[in-house]
């Protein structure tokens, strides 16, 4: 080590720089020690104050710098980022522990010191950093009490921790933030001290220390733990916070609010119910009732504060919801027995931004709300408590049944549910038109006939809404996919109703499912007369001799089922189809005229179609009719590609459709350039081989430079290139090859980070197959099962020798054959122990 200089740098607090200075100093005796410090009035104190170096540089004087033998970081402390950056080209890198010893540094270790510290301090720097002197004059210290006075006060044993001896202590407590800036203008703080504990308010006085011109703030949370608010420190702080939550440091009583929602008998038992012993005996509980309740309410010997409902008017519901906020209340209660009554204060119960919100039943079973409860609140239960309930509880549900189809279905209906089967034994009300009042209401079981004029549709919404006093056990309606007015069963739908009972055409009924509403959807639909006999559909979207041969594809049962065929075709077209075997009827349309094409295509709707056919062989013809052909209503549709292979179209594999539209007249290899040149020519000679891909022209795909290079590779059809300066060309270049009918594209992942644009193309290239290389040309078509292949870290040629193979075989064979020992003896020794602890039996 004689002769040898090393550079100290100041990545750490003063005490701890200057303990490291003092340990190289013992350890190494005879070497040439120079510093960088900050350029900041207390380093050049310090600095003076104790002569531990040969040469001192400051952060401004870093290009004065010589090349040394080591540059010594002490990575004690976090941060010191950019007086880091200053040393970095100035010898190898070095760091020194709290005992004095050079350790190796790599950049990695020296980027991740910013953010954590990995070196404890040992009890020789503790009683260094007592004996320190650290300052010369006395700290100047910031207290802000943005909590509970009582947090504070307890908190008085890690404030002295946090502040040193001798220290100017400022206390702000609650005061308006324009009037503190203005207080602290122009004066400088050493450190900050603020209380984050959770509670709601004091947001000017958190806010303020990251206002000032303060050089450390500490953070005291609700548990009288304390950090310092750094980068990472305060997103830990705000993760655990959202994550967790809070708690307040000192006890207060919950705070409840109960809504009424229900009578005022019901709310003085749910008042009473929450101040049991296993809720909340010991709450403050605030009920929020009608004003003809008041007295009531306040007679409840529960209640500490009773709050009134506004008589109307949205901006008074707002202003009692901003005066219920403020209340900062921890619990929201409500009263949901399932009857439709407070709609407006069960809106309210929702709205008020509490932590907590529960609900109770009919019975006063509380639970807590949550998406997957929120079902139980609309549950229809017996009303159990005093006099006033009891008689709301005996009033009749009826069972409401909604003309949707004529007279004689509706009676045949209403005999159905009179069966007790079928629904529970109630009134009968009957919605229809004012003409038919004499049909229905001498009918056996309806009580109530509502009606409408005929014809006024405005005027049966208005009729449908008086509907809604109404309280609706079951809702009943016979949808049989006649032309009914559509505005009847959409109001059908929309009728609010416990249950909700549909009659199909013959007049089997179901109930309507929450979880699967889209059961009744088939029943909506126009009824098809039944003269018209169901038939598939052919379309004809290529030539005439290919259409000719997809239509001997549609006699095959194999595909379709033997229907009568129908041709939609051009007008010149008409004596070729008809003469068609199974043809049984053409229809035609006018050459190059759209619009008389697509009125000659609404006469199809008419049809019952089963198979709707169409030939897509990705030429850019018949585009209209390809459109047609995928909008047209059909139970099926079969698509023919241009080798007449037939496959049905599905919503869920929309992929297939895509590449039947695209332009190409045949299909191809896609290779894209992910690698360097003499790779892709090693995986151009392996993608000719018949075993890896099928026999198809190459298409690449490369940088402007190399186009030469692969233009004459055996296989390689066509070449493809990008100019990196030009790059509107390259996004043009790129709608060419998303217009190609790639079969297979392929892509060299080799581990080195090149071509990163290259290689998301090749990901979002819609193709069938994707072939991956990797470093030893080892290829595979990716899938879910390999697609973690592409983050393993490959082993090159060469790289792997035979006495590590037998390493790893041993190691495996080792870690694997105790335990398989171990467990053979196990199962026979539990064996062993079964066989002499049964019982003998005597005889």
């Amino acid at each position: 080590m004689n002769g040898k200089r090393f550079l100290l740098i100041q990545s750490c607090h003063l005490p701890h720089f200057f303990f490291a200075a003092n340990k190289l100093r013992e350890q190494y005796p005879d070497v040439r020690v120079d510093a960088l410090m900050t350029d900041h009035p207390q380093a050049r104190f310090y600095a003076g104050l104790f002569p531990v170096f040969d040469n001192v540089f400051y952060g401004s004087e870093a290009g004065r710098l010589e090349q040394y033998d080591g540059v010594v970081f002490p990575l004690f402390n976090r941060g010191y980022r950019h007086i880091k950056n200053l040393a970095l080209g100035n010898g190898p890198l070095f760091r020194v522990d709290f005992s004095g010893h050079l350790l190796p540094l790599g950049r990695l270790r020296l980027l991740g010191s910013a953010l954590y510290v990995t070196d404890k301090p040992n009890p020789e720097f503790v009683s260094y950093l007592e004996k320190f002197p650290h300052r010369v004059r006395p700290e100047r210290v910031l207290v802000i009490e943005s909590c509970h006075a009582s947090l504070p006060a307890k908190a008085k044993n890690e404030l002295r921790q946090v502040l040193q001896e001798g220290a100017e202590v400022t206390h702000v407590r609650k005061a308006p933030l324009r009037d503190l800036l203005r207080r602290f203008k122009g004066q400088e703080f050493d450190t900050a001290c603020v209380f984050f504990s959770g509670e709601r308010g004091f947001l000017g006085l958190k806010a303020l220390p990251f206002l000032l011109r303060i050089r450390r703030i500490v953070i005291i949370n609700e548990n009288r733990h304390f950090f310092e608010a750094s980068g990472t420190g305060l997103a830990r702080f705000l993760y655990q916070r959202i994550r967790y939550g809070t708690r307040l440091p000192f006890p207060l009583p919950p705070r409840i609010v109960l809504f009424q929602t229900e009578t005022i008998g019901y709310l003085r038992h749910a008042a009473g119910r929450l101040k049991q012993r296993r809720l909340f005996p010991n709450s403050e509980l605030i009920v929020v009732c009608r004003p003809e309740d008041r007295a009531e309410a306040e007679a409840i010997p529960d209640v500490n504060r009773v709050v009134c409902y506004p008589t109307r008017g949205i901006w008074r519901y707002y202003r009692l919801w901003r005066d219920l906020d403020r209340l900062q209340p921890d619990l929201a209660c409500g009263i949901f027995s399932g009857r439709s009554v407070h709609r407006w204060e069960k809106l309210l119960f929702f709205l008020l931004p509490a932590p907590q919100h529960l609900a109770l039943n009919a019975q006063l079973d509380c639970y807590r709300v949550s998406i997957t409860r929120i079902l139980w609140m609309f549950r229809s239960e017996p009303l159990v408590f005093d006099e006033q309930l009891l008689a709301l509880s005996s009033l009749e549900n009826y069972i409401l049944l909604f003309q949707t189809a004529d007279d004689r279905k509706i009676l045949k209906a209403l005999a159905k549910l009179r069966d007790p089967r079928i629904a529970n034994p109630a009134p009968i009300a009957v919605f229809c038109s004012q003409d038919k009042r004499a049909v229905f209401q001498d009918v056996p079981g309806v009580k109530a006939v509502y009606t409408y004029q005929p014809g006024k549709r405005w005027e049966a919404v208005r009729a449908f809404l008086r509907l809604r006093k109404l309280s609706v056990d079951v809702l009943a309606a016979v949808l049989t996919r006649e032309s009914f007015p559509h505005l009847y069963k959409l109001l059908f739908m929309t009728l609010p109703a416990r249950h909700r009972l549909m009659f199909n055409p013959d007049f089997n009924c179901f109930y309507l499912n929450r979880l699967n509403p889209f059961s009744a959807l088939p029943l909506l639909r126009p009824q098809r007369k039944r003269e018209r006999k169901r038939g598939n559909l052919f379309v004809q979207t290529a030539d005439a001799e290919t259409s000719l041969r997809a239509l001997a594809k549609l006699r095959d049962p194999r595909i379709v089922r033997r229907l009568p065929i129908t041709v939609f075709c051009q007008q010149d077209k008409k004596d070729l189809f008809e003469a068609a075997p199974g043809v049984k009827a053409v229809y035609t349309y006018p050459a190059n005229q759209p619009w008389a094409t697509v009125r000659a295509a609404l006469r199809l709707r008419k049809l019952d179609v089963d198979v709707a056919a169409g030939v897509l062989t990705g030429e850019p013809s018949y585009r209209l009719l390809k459109l047609l052909f995928l909008t047209m209503p059909a139970s099926n549709r079969l698509v023919l590609n241009r080798d007449l292979n037939a496959f049905y179209l599905r919503w869920l594999n929309p992929l297939s459709l895509v590449q039947l539209l695209r332009v190409g007249s045949r299909r191809c290899l896609l290779l894209i350039q992910t690698a360097d040149d003499s790779a892709v020519l090693r995986a151009l000679a392996k993608v000719r081989d018949p075993k890896v891909t099928r026999p198809a022209p190459i298409v690449v795909f490369c940088r402007e430079d190399k186009k030469d290079l692969f233009a004459g590779v055996p296989g390689v059809e066509a070449v493809y290139t990008y100019d990196p300066r030009k790059r509107w060309r390259a996004f043009r270049t790129l709608f060419t090859l998303f217009r190609l009918d790639v079969e297979v594209a392929i892509g060299l992942f080799t581990g080195e980070s090149i071509f990163p644009l290259q290689k998301l193309l090749f990901f979002l290239l819609p193709t069938r197959n994707r072939l991956v290389f990797n470093h030893n040309l080892d290829c595979y078509y990716l899938n879910r099962s390999t697609f973690w292949s592409l983050f393993r870290s490959e082993e090159r040629l060469g790289q792997v020798s035979s006495s590590l193979l037998l390493a790893k075989f041993l190691s495996k064979a080792l870690l694997f054959l105790p335990r398989f020992f171990f467990l053979v003896i196990w199962v026979t020794g539990q064996k062993l122990k079964r066989a002499y602890s049964a019982p003998i039996e005597v005889r």
